[in-house]
């Protein structure tokens, strides 16, 4: 399965589509840091876009597979919140360091 993502670029330019993810991607958790958009699926693999837009680069794993869990920028990282995975809720936070 594979999904692209929309981002906006700026406000004068508007939106554009940025590059497709290559693993299935039912309902990832995203934010951004320093600018970057960071995208954690529920494999537990964390990507961050490109400079450019074009590539998703794989950053790290996560812990625990997380299923409609949030990403929360945290200076230069970001924090994984909640969400659920087979077993039941995720009550735990995880700090996925860029």
């Amino acid at each position: 399965m594979r999904h692209c993502v929309q981002r906006l670029v700026s406000a004068l330019t508007g939106w554009t589509t940025s590059a497709t993810a290559k693993s299935a991607i039912a309902m990832p958790a995203v934010t951004t840091v320093n600018g970057r958009l960071i995208l954690n699926t529920f494999e537990a693999a964390v990507y961050r876009l490109s400079e450019s837009g074009d590539a998703w680069e794989k950053v790290g794993t996560s812990q625990t597979k997380r299923m409609v869990a949030r990403l929360v920028p945290y200076g230069s990282n970001a924090i994984l919140v909640g969400g659920a995975s087979r077993n039941g809720n995720i009550a735990d936070l995880e700090l996925l360091k860029q």
